[in-house]
């Protein structure tokens, strides 16, 4: 399976859930790119997850992707998915990416 990177999120203004985001496929043993970041619907980061796919927050500082907390899928209400990050003692989350 797998690795992938978000770096960028978009969210709504009403309910404050990420909509969009700005991934990529992560090297497995390191924290570089595999290939350009894109835009995609947090639908298809929803899918990647239940199909089995790892995906990482991803961070810069000093010019280096530092790997974040583990994003996994949540049900909210009436069935809608959303991103959330695993239970870790992170310091960042979803809410600490740059906006789009």
């Amino acid at each position: 399976m797998s690795v992938h990177g978000i770096s960028a999120v978009r969210l709504d203004d009403r309910s404050g859930h990420v909509v969009r985001v700005r991934w990529a496929r992560l090297n497995g043993t390191s924290d570089h790119y595999q290939g350009d970041a894109h835009d995609a619907d947090v639908v298809d980061v929803v899918k990647a997850i239940e199909h089995g796919e790892t995906v990482f927050l991803v961070f810069r500082a000093e010019g280096q992707n530092l790997r974040g907390p583990q994003v996994i899928v949540e049900n909210g209400r009436a069935g809608h998915k959303h991103l959330a990050t695993a239970a870790t003692v992170a310091r960042r989350g979803i809410r600490d990416l740059p906006r789009f």
